[in-house]
C-alpha cells in the first residue's frame, strides 16, 4: 500500500522529469504503481513541469543578461585601452587578427585566466606585450 508521502514523492520526482524507472528505484515502489500514481495526477505533474520550465527560462534569461553586461564592460575597457595606445606601428592585418581572436575569447565561457577587477576584466597596468599575449591565449 502506498502512503500519501510516497505518492507526493512520486509526483514531485515526476514533476522534475525523472523517469518511471528512476522514481521506482529511488522510492522502492514498483514501476506499474509509479505509472498509476502519475496517471492519476497528470495535471498536477504537468503543472509542476511547466513551473520548472518557467524557472529555467528565467534563470537562462538572467544568465544571458549578466553575460551581456560583462561583455559590454569588457569591450568598454578594451576600447578605452585601444584608444589610449599608439597602434600606428601595428600592421592592419595584425590588428584584424587581434580583433578576430578577441571575438573568439568573447564567445568562450571560461574567462578564469583573465585578470578581473570586481567581476570586470582589468587591463590597467598591462603592457602592450601582456595585452597581446592575453589576446593570443
Amino acid at each position: 500500500m502506498i502512503n500519501l508521502e510516497q505518492e507526493q514523492n512520486v509526483i514531485e520526482l515526476r514533476g522534475l522529469n525523472n523517469s518511471y524507472d528512476t522514481i521506482s528505484q529511488a522510492l522502492g515502489i514498483s514501476k506499474p504503481k509509479v505509472m498509476a500514481i502519475c496517471k492519476k495526477n497528470t495535471e498536477l505533474i504537468k503543472s509542476r513541469q511547466e513551473t520548472l520550465i518557467k524557472a529555467n527560462e528565467e534563470s537562462f534569461r538572467e544568465a544571458l543578461r549578466k553575460r551581456s553586461v560583462f561583455y559590454t564592460r569588457m569591450l568598454d575597457n578594451l576600447t578605452f585601452e585601444a584608444l589610449s595606445r599608439d597602434l600606428s606601428s601595428i600592421p592592419l592585418d595584425r590588428l584584424v587578427s587581434l580583433i578576430e581572436k578577441l571575438e573568439r575569447i568573447l564567445t568562450m565561457s571560461d574567462m578564469s585566466s583573465a585578470r578581473r577587477s570586481k567581476g570586470v576584466l582589468s587591463f590597467d597596468n598591462m603592457s602592450d606585450d601582456e595585452l597581446e599575449s592575453f589576446i593570443r591565449n
